[in-house]
């Protein structure tokens, strides 16, 4: 089965689910356009909608394979594509965030998984680790919850679930921070995008800037874009590990001229 829910002039209500919202802080919204609603646990998720939060809100939302996304407070992206293919390589899951904070677990479709932002594209393949992976990784899911606390027992068995696979070394998490256009006058020392892969097995990502440029960046690095210029640094623990192995810390694979490290 191939499920294609893409940009189409049908109807959301139309249109083939892709997701749905699992757990809700006020407030968050989801629509087409200036068409938007309250997006509450429970709500379907289509193609082509954007969801956005407010300055307290976030969204928890999972997909028909399996992908997981947080949507931060002051955020908003845009389920630009979504092709989904349980048996083959023809999956495509296309988002796009044109600001704000995320947190992305990739489902179970291989090499499928593109996130835009005004300052590049980062691209990543499917969260299971083929070695290590028992298969439970996925299991990240939260069911849907109320504000009485109904279904909070299996939320949490959930949660407990991913956290013991990702222990095993099965899950990969990305995490997006992006700054808008505002932002970035306001605040002009922090990245405009900034990246880190980490969870379980030997997870990467591909970024590519605006310019075409490439860059590649592996479990426990950050990736920051500024001005145009991208810098890959290793976390704080794998620093440590890069010490203590002889290795010298701080920035890899800087560009031409000064680096810029994210803090």
């Amino acid at each position: 089965m191939v499920l294609y829910a893409m940009q189409s002039n049908a109807s959301n209500a139309e249109s083939s689910m892709i997701g749905m919202a699992t757990s809700i802080k006020p407030n968050a919204e989801v629509g087409v356009g200036a068409n938007l609603k309250a997006l509450s646990p429970g709500s379907e998720l289509h193609a082509r909608e954007t969801v956005r939060t407010g300055d307290l809100g976030q969204a928890d939302l999972i997909f028909i394979d399996n992908t997981n996304l947080t949507v931060g407070p002051k955020s908003e992206v845009l389920l630009d594509e979504f092709v989904y293919n349980p048996t083959g390589s023809s999956g495509r899951v296309v988002m796009q965030a044109p600001r704000g904070a995320f947190r992305f677990v990739p489902g179970t479709q291989d090499r499928a998984y593109q996130f835009k932002t005004p300052y590049g594209t980062a691209a990543f393949a499917q969260s299971n680790d083929p070695v290590n992976s028992t298969g439970n990784a996925q299991l990240f899911a939260y069911a849907p919850s109320d504000d009485s606390g109904k279904n909070a027992q299996a939320r949490g068995s959930a949660n407990g679930a991913y956290a013991q696979a990702v222990g095993r070394g099965a899950g990969t998490v990305i995490t997006f921070e992006v700054v808008s256009e505002e932002e970035k006058k306001q605040r002009s020392n922090r990245c405009d995008v900034r990246v880190k892969v980490e969870g379980g097995g030997e997870a990467e990502i591909d970024f590519t800037t605006t310019e075409g440029k490439k860059f590649k960046a592996k479990k426990n690095q950050w990736i920051c874009v500024k001005d145009g210029n991208v810098t890959i640094t290793a976390s704080a623990a794998q620093q440590q590990q890069n010490t203590s192995s002889g290795n010298t810390p701080g920035c890899v694979n800087p560009p031409t001229g000064s680096p810029i490290c994210p803090p």
